[in-house]
């Protein structure tokens, strides 16, 4: 009640409180230079990032850079002759449900790493 006394002492409604609170937040946020997010024509937030169907299609892009990735690596593991870290095995157990229950083998690894290599660059 001290705070509508001292900054409020005309605003006697509800509407007229949330207005100016409201036109206070605004002034607050243009001197801060706080910008505010898009809006669409119904007065909705835009989606970030487009609509659902770019969404979807970036997510799945971002999925198989990493699987790609994750393939590379394993191949230049195998190369190497080194050991698997625990690590290691959790994207080797990934990568073999991403194979669809072929063997882990180099050669299987790279053709489905062309494979999704394709897929991404379509």
């Amino acid at each position: 009640m001290l705070i509508k006394c001292l900054y409020l002492p005309n605003a006697y409604t509800i509407p007229e409180i949330t207005d100016i609170v409201y036109a206070m937040g605004k002034a607050v946020g243009c001197a801060t230079g706080v910008k505010l997010k898009e809006r669409n024509e119904n007065g909705a937030r835009k989606a970030e990032g487009g609509n659902r169907r770019e969404r979807k299609l970036k997510t799945e892009m971002k999925r198989l850079r990493q699987d790609i990735a994750k393939a590379g690596n394993e191949l230049y593991r195998r190369k190497q002759k080194r050991k698997a870290t625990k690590k290691e095995k959790e994207i080797i157990k990934h990568l073999r449900t991403n194979m669809n229950g072929k063997e882990v083998t180099p050669q299987n690894l790279r053709i489905l790493k062309e494979q999704w290599l394709d897929k991404l660059r379509y």
